[in-house]
């Protein structure tokens, strides 16, 4: 057995709320958030729990798996991959998602894992945001173009999401606040030296599931914020804005 709660305060209003332990946490009922994921011989399911303020999304995962260099044959949790990627990206200064508990346990039969964060209160996915921000042109550019800003800083810094959707970033933004853009479900990022093609292949995938939503005009803003400022020994920033913006024709 292996657990961390993000600090001790954290601890205790997990656990007035009923989640103050392993075992608390696995036998929690909540219908599941999204369908549950079932493969590598295993499964994984999200619950919003509870229904009410302060409230977590627990990430729960049984023989869910993937292999790694130095765990070819049994792998380790793939939520433990995540915990991992959130602390390097938080160090790296990139906005992701808070952690608030990890832990995993091994029986006879199954290796399980839960990982929680906290709701993102006051946040929209880009996608709820946009469609609820039709009417308020000036905020939609802005929240587009500092999201290219972050999406840059995190390929600057050498990070890769390799899930970018547009449901896998969050904003918090009004007419009078700094605007505030938040990464989730990083299970599958990594670090890669950032080339352009590199580059190229995540904003294709973004822009790929962002067309079906957005419009090319709004998406132009993201692409040229994301292609401003920037230049490298493996980056031509002009050729990704030319290809990015072409698709958008």
């Amino acid at each position: 057995m292996y657990t961390i709660y993000s600090s001790e305060e954290e601890r205790q209003t997990m656990q007035t709320a009923g989640a103050g332990s392993f075992e608390a946490i696995w036998n929690l009922q909540a219908e599941c958030f999204e369908t549950p994921n079932k493969r590598r011989n295993g499964w994984s399911s999200v619950i919003r729990w509870p229904e009410e303020e302060p409230c977590w999304f627990i990430k729960r995962q049984e023989n869910h798996n993937t292999r790694t260099l130095f765990h070819p044959f049994s792998g380790i949790p793939t939520y433990r991959r995540e915990l991992k990627n959130v602390i390097a990206l938080q160090r790296a200064g990139i906005k992701v998602i808070d952690i608030s508990f990890y832990g995993e346990r091994v029986t006879d039969k199954a290796h399980q894992a839960i990982l929680v964060t906290r709701a993102l209160t006051g946040y929209q996915d880009l996608y709820t945001f946009y469609k609820n921000n039709l009417n308020n042109e000036s905020l939609i550019i802005a929240v587009m173009a500092e999201t290219g800003k972050v999406i840059r800083y995190m390929h600057k810094k050498g990070w890769f999401h390799y899930c970018l959707y547009p449901n896998h970033i969050f904003v918090k933004a009004d007419s009078a606040d700094p605007i505030n853009i938040c990464l989730i479900d990083l299970e599958k990022a990594r670090r890669r030296i950032p080339l352009t093609g590199e580059r190229l292949k995540e904003l294709k995938c973004f822009i790929r599931h962002a067309s079906h939503t957005f419009s090319a005009e709004h998406l132009q803003y993201l692409i040229k914020s994301y292609c401003e400022q920037t230049s490298g020994i493996w980056f031509s920033a002009k050729k990704i804005q030319n290809i990015l913006l072409a698709l958008l024709n």
